[in-house]
């Protein structure tokens, strides 16, 4: 079996309200918990919305407008070294005059490197109850073809050292790496 190998930085996440609701501790903020739970960070850098039957986590926009040049600038140095296309991303997003134009970039997916990534999906567990979450992403880099077997530990392990190389921003929090 073989896919690409993505990593992704994190916009947005939901879950259903019933699922949340099966958390069954009243002593604690189950937004936090379930923030802290799948991203092992309790950052204020989610606004927090609700629909009919969901509960959605999104990226504030002064994170994103504070962060997001900066963070790929680095990012993308470190990672694909010298790169024409990395370089045309951040100067088009340093053209963009709102963070919704900068995500409006990503939806286009005009670039391999800078395009939103929509099938996002997660599983954690608390006390014997399975947790489902979405996530919307956009892929920052993506190599393939890679042969996945069991690869869950690497992953966890990768996505712990990009959180302590980019602990300056508080984006590090929001980078995944998955196969797809």
């Amino acid at each position: 079996m073989g896919a690409f190998l993505n990593t992704l930085l994190l916009t947005k996440f939901f879950t259903g309200k019933d699922v949340l609701d099966s958390v069954d501790d009243n002593n604690i903020d189950k937004q936090k918990f379930l923030q802290q739970k799948f991203l092992k960070t309790d950052d204020d850098i989610f606004n927090v919305s609700e629909s009919e039957d969901s509960i959605i986590f999104e990226v504030k926009e002064d994170v994103l407008k504070k962060e997001l040049v900066p963070f790929l600038t680095k990012f993308y140095k470190e990672f694909h070294k010298k790169n024409r296309e990395c370089d045309s991303i951040i100067n088009s997003l340093k053209e963009k005059d709102s963070v919704s134009e900068c995500l409006q970039l990503a939806e286009e997916q005009v670039y391999q490197n800078f395009q939103k990534y929509n099938y996002g999906y997660a599983t954690i567990y608390h006390n014997n109850n399975e947790i489902s979450i979405g996530y919307d992403s956009i892929t920052l880099a993506s190599e393939g073809k890679i042969s996945m077997e069991q690869s869950g530990l690497h992953f966890s392990f990768f996505e712990t050292l990009l959180r302590k190389v980019y602990a300056d921003f508080k984006l590090s929090n929001l980078v995944f790496i998955n196969i797809s």
